[in-house]
């Protein structure tokens, strides 16, 4: 230690031995203030009552949660598709500025997309227009809008929340956006008017916070305030399947930004530019927009040639290990089932996951098909969109023809263990609790997917699916609407477990107390539970 007892001499060790103590405590799956606390509490017990001691009084409980101002949900609720009302107006970049201001008065928009010959796009607003004639006079009326245009330009999805935009117009200090749809094509703008009366408190706002992020450190920063987005969400009483969306939302954007971050370190470290065309796959209950506060990574990568172990195989190996990496030391830990794109199961060119999905369908066991269905959940959040959507449909394609494969995929969840004693008690392990996920949350969303399997519904979310089924006429809508406001009763109670073993220093989990829950709630629970026998009945022979 250097400089003992000055005041730098101290904080110095003091941050040392933090930092040392990081990835130790990780390796104990112990990565927040209150799950240390916790541990270090349990840890001076243990030691107390081995000395045939008394244990130290239990420090009381601190909330230490800052105060926050109140939240406006609109922005967690709607997205950006929502507010669009003007589609894309396109201009050339040989227009000229009088030409412009006309097309903007007679459209009534207040912004301009210009294709320029090089291939990129860019955006000329009204402001910029009135810059070009303060400083250049009546002369700058007959100047080409391709001088001015600003590049490159932003964009955010349309499907993108609200907050989302926000979030990156702070941050850039802009008035407006692109919008794409699904194909990346541009289809309209959003506009600081737009968000007028839609804004979210800046002391919460994820925002822009992972986008930005230049390390993992920063992406751990933004999303440790996730817990407090949900919470006061919850208190706003947003739905718990809104939640889910948006904590799926940043799971996406943590995994978009940890590629990003990987292939700008190699390509710092004299490794080049990705040798094909490439996309990072989200897969599970993010992909399906349906996690909850205990997130682990469930992702993959489809790159467009190349044999395993191949040059081409070999970059993405590297590139999904430092992916993978980056999101655990960022607070989204390591999937213990393997279901990374750092495995080459989930790494392989289109041809190899062709071939992949050609096997899958002659499985003869479900144990063979371990983790499989996740792959009907995968959204692309990173690369060229369009491969990713080719390997899905052919997944999609050959399961729809696979009735067997379909069998196999139900099976699991038929095998549940019934979630009530004899004495219709909830079935609880040595800790009072019941797995919501295995009992209830599973079934559903794997009924769910077989279902949209069978019948041809290309849809990623539980409620899509359903509500897609019932819509061919393949199940009742009053049916569907009962198990998808059972599979909301079974996520609001996960999410608020999750908050209370937040604070308590818990480990997150799907496990629930339900000796916590009032009578109205375990009601309500109970409920729930037995309404996932008609999300299997659907899917049993005979019913579809």
């Amino acid at each position: 230690i250097r400089g003992r007892h000055s005041a730098l001499g101290d904080a110095q060790a003091a941050g040392e031995i933090f930092m040392a103590l990081i990835p130790l405590l990780r390796a104990k799956d112990i990565r927040t203030l209150a799950e240390a606390e916790a541990a270090s509490r349990a840890l001076a017990e243990g030691e107390a009552n081995s000395m045939a001691g008394y244990p130290p009084a239990a420090q009381a409980a601190v909330d230490a949660r800052p105060v926050l101002a109140r939240i406006d949900s609109f922005p967690y609720r709607h997205r950006i598709r929502d507010v669009m009302s003007v589609p894309a107006v396109f201009g050339g970049p040989e227009i000229t500025v009088r030409q412009a201001l006309r097309l903007l008065i007679e459209k009534r928009i207040s912004s301009l997309f210009v294709r320029l010959a090089s291939g990129e796009t860019g955006i000329v607003t009204e402001r910029d227009l009135l810059r070009a004639i303060d400083g250049g006079g009546e002369a700058a009326l007959a100047a080409a809008i391709g001088g001015i245009a600003n590049m490159p330009l932003q964009t955010l999805p349309d499907d993108a929340f609200l907050y989302r935009a926000i979030g990156r117009i702070e941050r850039l200090g802009v008035r407006h956006l692109g919008v794409t749809d699904a194909a990346g094509q541009i289809v309209g703008a959003v506009t600081t008017r737009n968000l007028l009366g839609h804004r979210a408190t800046t002391a919460i706002v994820l925002g822009d916070a992972i986008d930005s992020a230049a390390a993992a450190a920063e992406l751990a920063a933004a999303w440790g305030r996730l817990t407090l987005m949900a919470r006061s969400l919850i208190e706003e009483q947003v739905g718990p399947l809104t939640i889910c969306s948006v904590v799926s939302a940043e799971i996406c954007a943590m995994t978009r930004r940890a590629a990003e971050l990987a292939e700008a370190e190699m390509r710092q470290e004299g490794l080049g530019a990705p040798p094909v065309p490439y996309a990072v796959l989200v897969l599970g209950s993010a992909g399906r927009g349906e996690s909850q506060l205990a997130a682990d990574q469930d992702n993959a990568i489809v790159y467009a040639d190349g044999a395993e172990g191949g040059p081409e195989d070999r970059y993405f190996e590297q590139l999904a290990t430092r992916m993978n990496e980056t999101l655990d030391a960022a607070g989204v830990p390591l999937c213990k089932g393997g279901v990374m794109a750092k495995n080459r199961a989930w790494r392989k060119s289109v041809a190899d996951w062709y071939a992949t999905i050609d096997k899958w369908m002659t499985g003869q066991r479900a144990a063979h098909l371990l983790n499989v269905d996740i792959f009907f959940d995968a959204v692309a959040v990173h690369g060229e969109a369009t491969l990713a959507e080719t390997v899905w449909s052919r997944a999609y394609d050959r399961a729809h023809a696979a009735m067997d494969f379909q069998n196999l995929l139900i099976e699991t969840a038929r095998e549940r263990d019934n979630p009530f004693t004899m004495f219709r008690r909830f079935r609880t392990d040595e800790k009072g609790r019941i797995d919501v996920k295995t009992h209830g949350l599973m079934p559903t969303f794997t009924a769910a997917r077989v279902l949209s399997i069978r019948h041809d519904v290309r849809a990623r979310s539980s409620v899509d699916r359903l509500r897609g089924v019932a819509a061919k006429g393949a199940a009742s809508p009053g049916v569907v609407e009962s198990i998808i406001e059972a599979q909301r009763a079974l996520l609001a109670t996960v999410i608020g477990q999750q908050l209370v073993d937040t604070e308590a220093g818990v480990p997150l989990s799907t496990r629930v107390a339900p000796a916590r829950l009032d009578k109205a709630h375990q009601a309500r629970l109970r409920w729930a539970l037995r309404a996932v026998d008609t999300a299997l009945d659907l899917v049993s022979e005979g019913r579809v």
